[in-house]
């Protein structure tokens, strides 16, 4: 795999850690910009269907002689092809896509294919408790969820209903917090 295919899969990965992701699909076009003889034709590298609409990707090293071309074609691709003008586009790099973004998609993807919703409850009980953040593996002692635990906490991570307020792993190290804790500081 060269470059390109690997960004692709690292971003179709971290798209698709939703829950309310209901489609996806690569190579999607040909979408059309341009006028006359100056029409041109477009794919987009994946297309990820959410509750609020089409979410188009158009993958790009940023050191690449075409990145800064792409956002100008991409600009052009929403004024003249009138099937994605409510669609949300976005090109995107190396810069776009951290290790730890991927590495915790992965396992959101993974725990979103379980459903435990006991696990769930007694997960975010625990964490509804805490004073503030508090670390995976203090939640795993205090429930005794055991292997359930990190796959729960992936689940209410991915539901919005807990938030990482560390840009970092989702492992038993990271910490947790309950979102409407979040919102009321």
């Amino acid at each position: 795999m060269d470059i390109d295919s690997n960004m692709e899969i690292g971003n179709l990965t971290i798209a698709v850690a939703r829950p309310d992701v209901s489609g996806v699909a690569v190579q999607l076009g040909p979408f059309f910009y341009g006028h006359g003889d100056q029409r041109r034709r477009h794919f987009f590298d994946a297309g990820v269907w959410r509750s609020n609409g089409l979410h188009l990707f158009a993958v790009k090293p940023r050191r690449s002689s075409r990145y800064q071309g792409l956002l100008e074609i991409l600009k052009l691709l929403q004024r003249d092809d009138q099937r994605l003008a409510s669609a949300h586009l976005y090109a995107v790099n190396e810069d776009h896509l951290a290790p730890w973004q991927i590495h915790r998609a992965k396992l959101i993807n993974r725990a979103l294919a379980l459903t435990d919703d006991e696990a769930d409850q007694v997960a975010m009980d625990c964490i509804a408790a805490a004073e503030g953040p508090i670390q995976v593996v203090d939640i795993y002692l205090r429930t005794k969820l055991g292997h359930r635990c990190l796959s729960a906490v992936a689940r209410l991570v991915a539901h919005g209903k807990v938030v990482m307020p560390h840009r970092a792993l989702l492992d038993t190290d990271a910490f947790v917090e309950a979102a409407e804790k979040e919102v009321r500081r």
